[in-house]
């Protein structure tokens, strides 16, 4: 039912790079493209699917029964339930992506790209009109390109399978496994400077753009201890941020406090506890 390229190019050993992925479609029907998993050359640390066009938004989602209509409301804070999609793929189009990918060394990847046939629009789809950058945003049913919210999960998975060699330029410096676009070189066992680190902690700080603050939670006597000890200046929610070179400093502080690290919600950042 469709058709995937992937661009491939020589990477840098365990640094990650976005490769150009095509999707064709060849359906009469339109698709739901979900996820690609990428085995080996995942980029992200933390186990998932290296690319998803499935996107929990930034505030809530509402439904109205009484209109059948979906309200976006992205001033609120929260986590909505209600995903939107970025990959409804009417008949015959195509659609491009950047795929985050990582090798230690040259070898055949094998790509699985997830996806589902919608055999209607009607009662499924519902599309956001122009005006998404907007904090309040009404989905009506109906398909125009663009982020929308699908009714799909009663929609068996169907998946293509594509395997290609990539290459690999250089070597990894004995015992790291990748380079952390923030944090430099990942030990084995994501150590960084012999402290581990958790894996979802790595991809979160990835994220971050270069030079931005990392946001940081401080929860219980363990945290406020960590936060002394680096002189973090919190609000009255106990929130603050240090410098992205400030982090071996704080996994010291964690190690010797025995506080520990992990990812909150969009708004909370790294949760020191």
């Amino acid at each position: 039912m469709l058709t995937i390229a992937l661009e491939a190019e020589k990477l840098p050993a365990g640094v990650s790079r976005s490769l150009d992925l095509a999707v064709q479609s060849k359906a009469t029907e339109h698709l739901l493209l979900e996820s690609v998993r990428l085995e080996p050359g995942r980029a992200s640390f933390a186990e998932g699917d290296a690319l998803s066009w499935r996107r929990h938004p930034e505030g809530v989602v509402a439904y109205d029964i009484s209109t059948d209509t979906y309200v976006h409301q992205s001033e609120v804070l929260g986590v909505s339930a209600v995903p939107l999609h970025h990959g409804v793929l009417p008949p015959g189009a195509r659609a491009e992506a950047l795929l985050p990918t990582r090798l230690a060394r040259s070898g055949r990847v094998a790509l699985t790209l997830s996806y589902r046939v919608l055999p209607a629009l009607e009662g499924r789809v519902y599309s956001a009109p122009e005006g998404m950058s907007k904090a309040k945003v009404v989905f009506s049913p109906g398909y125009v390109p663009g982020p929308a919210i699908v009714r799909a999960e009663d929609l068996p998975l169907r998946t293509e399978r594509l395997e290609l060699e990539l290459s690999v330029e250089g070597e990894l410096p004995a015992g790291m496994v990748a380079r952390s676009r923030t944090l430099g070189w990942i030990g084995e066992g994501f150590t960084l400077g012999g402290k581990r680190v958790p894996p979802d902690v790595i991809d979160a700080l990835d994220r971050l753009v270069i030079d931005e603050p990392v946001g940081l939670l401080f929860r219980g006597p363990a945290a406020e201890r960590v936060r002394s000890a680096l002189s973090v200046s919190v609000n009255p929610a106990r929130q603050g941020a240090i410098e992205a070179d400030q982090f071996q400093d704080l996994l010291a502080a964690c190690e010797r406090e025995g506080a520990r690290l992990s990812v909150g919600l969009p708004w909370e950042g790294i949760v020191v506890a």
